[in-house]
């Protein structure tokens, strides 16, 4: 008797064993997913560049794998505004838009290894703004952004704080400038008014 009621016990546990087997099993497929999850790295932070000079963009996949075959895009904004666009076999494409033709420089050494640079020559102010690269095949999509900061050889770009510092110093004058005039017409209106007091003292003797 004992023994079946060991063997009822038994029998209880196996739904609770089956479960833990099978979600350990999951956890092990989703590791097995995010561990090879593929994306696209750009530039980490926002590129500054001088008027006249050239910048670089580089893209690449997070692990090495060929890329050869793939479609290679550098946007500006948005996907349809191409900076250039890498199309194997046939290399460039004529969907670049005006103001960046004969103004770019492909380098394809490290394709292989997933990773590629676009240079932009001869940066002008209206390059400024969000850039990005994608890569696209028949089972890979992904994508990276970034900003370009073009700073002006005669008019450099000042960081924030120097922004900042240098308001101060034309607001602080005219504030200063402002707050004398009221003060001044304060005085003169408290003069005013103690000339005019001692006139009726006068006139009441």
């Amino acid at each position: 008797m004992a023994d079946f009621s060991v063997f009822l016990g038994f029998l209880k546990q196996i739904p609770r064993c089956l479960s833990i087997f099978f979600t350990y099993l999951l956890f092990l497929q989703l590791w097995e997913v995010n561990s090879d999850k593929v994306w696209v790295l750009g530039p980490e932070e926002s590129i500054l560049a001088r008027v006249g000079e050239a910048v670089e963009f580089p893209c690449r996949l997070s692990s090495y794998q060929d890329a050869e075959h793939m479609e290679i895009r550098w946007f500006r904004a948005q996907v349809s505004n191409v900076v250039y666009l890498y199309q194997e076999p046939q290399g460039r494409s004529s969907l670049q838009m005006a103001q960046f033709r004969n103004r770019t420089l492909f380098e394809a050494y490290d394709i292989a290894e997933g990773s590629v640079n676009l240079h932009i020559l001869k940066v002008l102010p209206s390059d400024e703004g969000r850039y990005g690269c994608r890569f696209l095949s028949d089972n890979f999509s992904g994508e990276a952004t970034w900003e370009l900061e073009v700073a002006d050889v005669f008019l450099p770009r000042m960081s924030p704080w120097k922004k900042a510092f240098v308001g101060t110093l034309v607001v602080l004058p005219l504030s200063l400038i402002v707050l004398t005039m009221l003060a001044l017409r304060y005085f003169y209106k408290l003069r005013s008014f103690q000339e005019k007091q001692v006139k009726q003292g006068e006139e009441v003797r």
